[in-house]
């Protein structure tokens, strides 16, 4: 029985070193709709990518005021390479964006990832009321409704 349990959590150790992953590049040129939304800047950055932080974006009344607010960012963590992978593998989806949707709605955001190569970097905001996701940058911003499955990801980090 002992070599049985042996030879089965050998063939799985195996079986898991033939498992690859799929590259950044891999990633982009399944995904082309991807590859016209961010900039050429954002791409190299995913493809050199060092760190991943998520913050917490929160609503803070302005001092000597009774109704203006600002946003107050709270570093929550820097995520790990497995979070990193499934953040690239969402973002980097054609199916997890709804590129007809053009509805101007409010945009709040709620979570900010900044995505860091080692000499610069770009944010991705979250707006969990109106589902949209903003790709930001020293270029501009461009803001897209999101998919369920993308949508998810961002309400569980």
């Amino acid at each position: 029985m002992r070599i049985f349990k042996f030879i089965a959590f050998a063939f799985t150790l195996i079986g898991c070193a033939q498992v690859k992953t799929q590259s950044v590049t891999e990633l982009f040129e399944m995904n082309p709709k991807t590859i016209e939304l961010l900039t050429e800047n954002q791409i190299v950055i995913i493809d050199n990518i060092s760190s991943i932080q998520l913050y917490a974006i929160k609503k803070q009344l302005i001092q000597g005021t009774k109704d203006e607010y600002s946003n107050k960012n709270i570093f929550v963590r820097t995520l790990n390479e497995s979070e990193k992978v499934e953040l690239l593998s969402l973002i980097i989806n054609d199916d997890n964006y709804y590129w007809d949707s053009y509805e101007k709605l409010n945009f709040n955001p709620t979570k900010q990832i900044i995505i860091k190569d080692t000499e610069s970097q770009f944010m991705i905001l979250y707006s969990e009321d109106t589902q949209q996701i903003g790709f930001i940058d020293l270029q501009g911003q461009k803001v897209l409704k999101i998919g369920p499955e993308l949508n998810k990801y961002f309400q569980k980090i």
